[in-house]
């Protein structure tokens, strides 16, 4: 079963976003090697991945794929000509927690539906970080927001992506039967350029945490 909550283990306040993340960059370089962290090479590229179901978590680890918008499937072949690895940051709607992340094996193939699109992914870590462990990791390109607050498919700057992966990566890991998921099962897409999507997001709950 798909563990979406955990309590918190600890409430951080720390406003230094920028102090954060080079003391979590210094000890990224520190420890890469021994954690195995997939993004320590190369260039990079994040993006925050939501969703409202979470079986549809469970149906991308059995086929290994993820169902998007197309315009997010545009988003990722850019990052991928550009020569980038692009890594898939996951996170149930108001759950408080990044579920795992993804990295991307080759370019978006059209989906079901003309709007929809699949992104072949190598799912790396499945676990439960709350954002309360993370609220101190800011996100420059969003006006130093926590980065834990960042919109369905927002890229995430180098820097603050590999903080999230080092905490996604010292994570307990979670193991997670996908041979319950039918055969013919299908993905919710959250669409967040319609208006239930932007409802959805716009009224999650991040936690006390976030601010």
């Amino acid at each position: 079963m798909l563990q979406l909550r955990v309590p918190p283990a600890h409430n951080s306040s720390d406003d230094g976003g920028q102090d954060v993340i080079a003391e979590l960059a210094a000890e990224y370089e520190a420890v890469a090697g021994e954690l195995g962290l997939p993004d320590r090479e190369g260039a990079v590229a994040y993006f925050v991945v939501k969703t409202a179901v979470p079986t549809n978590l469970v149906l991308s680890l059995k086929r290994a794929t993820w169902a998007a918008p197309v315009a997010a499937g545009g988003a990722v072949s850019a990052a991928l000509a550009a020569g980038a690895q692009v890594f898939l940051l996951f996170s149930v709607v108001s759950s408080r927690h990044f579920q795992g992340v993804a990295r991307v094996r080759a370019a978006p193939i059209p989906g079901d539906a003309p709007s929809e699109c699949y992104i072949p992914c190598e799912w790396l870590r499945v676990c439960a970080l709350p954002y309360a462990e993370v609220a101190a990791v800011r996100n420059d390109a969003a006006g130093g927001a926590p980065a834990a607050r960042a919109r369905d498919w927002a890229s995430l700057p180098p820097a603050t992506g590999r903080a999230l992966m080092l905490h996604l990566y010292r994570s307990p890991e979670i193991a997670i039967a996908t041979d319950g998921v039918p055969d013919d099962a299908t993905f919710d897409v959250l669409h967040s350029e319609t208006p239930a999507g932007a409802a959805l997001l716009d009224g999650e709950d991040f936690g006390e945490e976030l601010v």
